[in-house]
């Protein structure tokens, strides 16, 4: 009875901690992955998020992975253990990372627009100004009278912002901490207080640059009521 008691209460926790990963993984699914450059091999590769930190150090096999590894090693992981050279620095983080942020915001306004006719597929940077009938101005396709689709965005400021918060969640170790219950939290607060002084320069850099974001502004002419 004592060994299906620990059994079950061992799983019920593992059960919480996959939760609290799973819950964010399921609101920035489809957003680019942080992908980290090696100093020394030049190789890409994804960098997990700090939440699988977790998992590594509640669950001895899950730790065996490379790649959820890398928080406890801050190394490539297709480089030999004893090159020195593969280890990325708060400073190699912070700067990669304010460079793929640039790139996502670059192409925001690079404002590449594609007709939503599955047949048509026209694209372009340029705004048809051309109003016609119910459709707003700068919609209509400029294959007229042949196609009747709508130019759309093909990247808004929405995919902008959840983009940049999704490299705020990769690096947020205080968050991935809060959202667990204290008695869970305990066992944590050791590697994450570690781990929060390599990657906090990182962080604020890349919230910086999230929260110049328009979109995320409450906009107070939408919650003012006229009377």
């Amino acid at each position: 009875f004592q060994s299906r008691s620990i059994g079950s209460s061992n799983e019920d926790t593992s059960t919480m901690l996959l939760s609290v990963i799973d819950d964010e993984d399921e609101r920035y699914r489809g957003c680019e992955p942080l992908r980290l450059s090696c100093p020394s091999c030049t190789n890409t590769f994804e960098c997990p998020a700090v939440s699988s930190l977790i998992a590594s150090l509640s669950d001895p096999n899950e730790g065996k992975d490379a790649t959820v590894n890398f928080w406890r090693r801050m190394r490539c992981p297709r480089c030999p253990d004893d090159t020195d050279e593969c280890r990325v620095s708060p400073a190699v983080l912070a700067n990669q990372i304010k460079r793929q942020a640039d790139n996502f915001i670059n192409r925001y306004y690079k404002g590449l627009l594609m007709c939503d006719d599955e047949g048509c597929k026209y694209s372009t940077h340029i705004v048809n100004l051309r109003v016609m009938g119910d459709s707003e101005r700068g919609t209509i396709c400029p294959n007229y009278p042949q196609c009747n689709g709508r130019l759309v965005r093909q990247y808004t400021e929405a995919d902008l912002y959840r983009q940049l918060s999704y490299f705020c969640y990769v690096l947020d170790a205080t968050r991935c901490l809060d959202k667990l219950d204290q008695k869970m939290r305990l066992p944590f607060e050791k590697e994450f207080a570690v781990l929060n002084q390599t990657i906090s320069s990182a962080f604020l850099e890349i919230q910086r640059i999230r929260d110049r974001c328009a979109f995320g502004w409450v906009q107070l002419t939408d919650l003012a009521v006229s009377i």
